[in-house]
């Protein structure tokens, strides 16, 4: 048993030494634009060999190319991407160049000198909605630059309405605890009711700062307190 092992063994340390010594010439004459495969096919008493190929990210994978119909080894190798003939990897696009479309609308509105500047900030709030997200902060800016406090309702209806966009919501509620307490009490309380405003906590707390008082729900005394406050303001 032992002796059948040891020529088992011999064997396979032949077979290797055989495949290690066969045709060195052709081994050493291995140019770069060979390839592996290119010599084993060409070493006589070897299988044939399948190329397969190697994905590489961002590379297209192509499928294998057989050598040869007959099953044998696999060498791996790589495909190189970059192929400066096929299409590029990012389409080119061009840049809108000049103003906005909605740009457009907020400059015909202030530049036009047949409009009030009441109306102007009336006009910009109500095309509010309709702009392209990016637009409504910019727009709400110039929108309130444009209201005294003697027109601040047109900005009310929008900065107590909770479906507001949040970013031109923050414009309007900083511009609104800056104005007298005439114009931003009556506004916070409005705020305060409407449990799904995001602001209601905030209106609650600043009603209760402003006021030093706190009535909880209680809006009706919440009401009194303001009338009572502003009765004692001295009227501008």
């Amino acid at each position: 048993m032992n002796l059948r092992k040891a020529l088992q063994f011999l064997a396979l340390v032949a077979v290797a030494a055989g495949i290690f010594l066969m045709r060195p010439e052709k081994l050493d004459e291995i140019t770069p634009t060979e390839t592996v495969s290119e010599v084993i096919d060409a070493s006589p008493g070897l299988p044939p060999v399948e190329t397969a190929v190697l994905p590489i990210a961002g590379a297209q994978p192509e499928s294998a190319r057989p050598s040869s119909s007959t099953p044998g080894a696999t060498v791996m190798t790589r495909e190189i991407p970059g192929d400066p003939g096929g299409p590029p990897l990012v389409p080119a696009f061009e840049l809108q160049k000049g103003e906005l479309l909605w740009e457009k609308r907020i400059n015909a509105v202030l530049d036009n000198p047949k409009i009030t500047d009441s109306d102007k900030g009336r006009l910009l709030l109500e095309m509010l909605p309709g702009l392209p997200v990016e637009g409504r902060e910019s727009t709400a800016e110039h929108a309130i630059s444009q209201l005294s406090d003697a027109d601040y309702r047109f900005a009310q209806a929008v900065i107590t309405n909770p479906a507001t966009y949040p970013p031109a919501l923050a414009v309007l509620w900083a511009d609104m605890m800056g104005r007298p307490e005439a114009v931003s009490l009556p506004t916070l309380l409005q705020v305060a009711r409407n449990s799904s405003h995001p602001y209601a906590p905030h209106a609650r707390e600043n009603l209760d700062l402003l006021l030093g008082q706190d009535f909880g729900t209680d809006w009706p005394r919440w009401e009194t307190a303001i009338r009572e406050k502003l009765a004692k303001e001295p009227k501008r």
